[in-house]
């Protein structure tokens, strides 16, 4: 039973991953990540799977393999987030949202700045190679 519920959970998580591919606010190298982990304890045939995917390869392995982002990358994508929230910020009048957006753009700085190794490129280029 334990594992059905695990096996549920990663495909929601999987398809929030899929979704973060075209919406910046959803972070889908860790959603894909969970997923990962939620098949492995559920369904090591669907892990398998998983690990063939364009999705999995493209944002997990790049990210496995050299253990971090180029700064570019990081603001990349913490610019594209700033964006969206700016948008999202200008046109809702609810206090609470806004502050929510504010701490999303904050946190994910933050989370960049601390949490994440930033590498060079040419690092990243050598650990693909």
């Amino acid at each position: 039973m334990f594992e059905k519920v695990l096996f549920v959970l990663a495909w929601l998580v999987l398809g929030l991953a899929a979704a973060g591919v075209v919406v910046p606010l959803l972070p889908t190298t860790p959603l894909v990540l969970l997923a990962s982990a939620l098949f492995a304890r559920s369904s090591p045939r669907f892990d398998a799977w998983l690990r063939t995917t364009r999705l999995y390869k493209r944002y997990v392995v790049p990210f496995r393999e050299t253990g971090g982002m180029t700064a570019r990358k990081k603001l990349t994508m913490w610019g594209v987030t700033a964006a969206t929230c700016a948008v999202s910020f200008l046109l809702v009048e609810f206090v609470p949202a806004r502050v929510m957006l504010a701490a999303v753009v904050v946190g994910m700085g933050v989370a960049l700045v601390t949490k994440i190794k930033t590498i060079t490129p040419e690092e990243e280029a050598r650990r693909r190679a």
